[in-house]
């Protein structure tokens, strides 16, 4: 397989407990375990040069930041995802040249975000394990839905929108060239990125609002522990806001 070539890997059921039957590419709940204790949720796909690695350590303690300003809101999860189970998915894969490892313990974060503007309140969540391996390439992996999704109840959007679990088929390619054209991404070094949690709105979602979720996400498993506090995420995710044409800078702040 060429590097940079996007491949289709076999339909998977997250909700599938008959694990037996999956093919040996999938991993099953046990085995998932085996390699992190963390991952305690969902089954998942691992390529099989990442699969002999063992007992990689989660980066920090498992939190979740609540964030409100202005109207916006925002939920950020490190070191445990939230549980939006999907269900039957394909799982798309593209690798990509990538530095030596920068990390050796495996990371884990999420956002769900709700901007209000104009008349329309965007919205949408999305999340990733990051699994660190001396395999000098970037392998991401991405599960679409292969239906519409579970509905989640309680989520930022309240009652301006319907919010399904899963991601659109249509956003792929964007969350895929999100990732391979960060300048982000060479700071994550080798090894396998999986978008393993993702939540859309009928109403809010777009598909440039899931190009600033996938930024977002990259930024977020990159973040020192210790810089991790309420100001600096506000100031990641208006930036980025900013930066997409989202927000207009304030008075005396100069545009990123």
């Amino acid at each position: 397989m060429k590097i940079g070539q996007l491949i289709a890997l076999e339909d998977l059921s997250l909700a599938d407990s008959q694990v037996s039957r999956l093919p040996d590419t999938f991993w099953s709940l046990s085995n998932l375990q085996s390699l992190n204790p963390g991952w305690n949720e969902d089954l998942g796909v691992l390529p099989p040069e990442i699969r002999q690695l063992r007992n990689l350590p989660i980066d920090g303690e498992k939190q979740m930041i609540v964030l409100f300003w202005q109207h916006n809101k925002a939920h950020v999860w490190f070191g445990e995802l939230p549980g939006w189970e999907l269900g039957k998915a394909q799982v798309f894969e593209q690798r990509q040249d990538a530095p030596d490892m920068k990390y050796t313990d495996t990371r884990s974060a999420a956002i769900e975000l709700l901007i209000p503007a104009g008349g329309r309140a965007y919205y949408g969540a999305l999340g990733a394990d990051f699994v660190p391996a001396p395999v000098k390439q970037l392998v991401v992996q991405v599960p679409v839905s292969l239906d519409e999704g579970q509905i989640i109840p309680n989520t930022l959007a309240g009652r301006l929108d319907t919010v399904y679990t899963g991601l659109p088929q249509e956003y792929l390619q964007r969350v895929l060239n999100g990732v391979m054209n960060s300048v982000e991404m060479p700071f994550l070094g080798s090894g396998a990125l999986r978008f393993c949690r993702s939540a859309h709105g009928s109403l809010g979602s777009s598909i440039k609002f899931f190009s600033i979720l996938t930024t977002l996400v990259i930024k977020l498993l990159l973040l020192d522990k210790q810089a991790i506090s309420e100001e600096a995420l506000l100031e990641l995710i208006e930036a980025e806001l900013t930066k997409q044409g989202m927000r207009r800078p304030r008075l005396g702040e100069k545009s990123r």
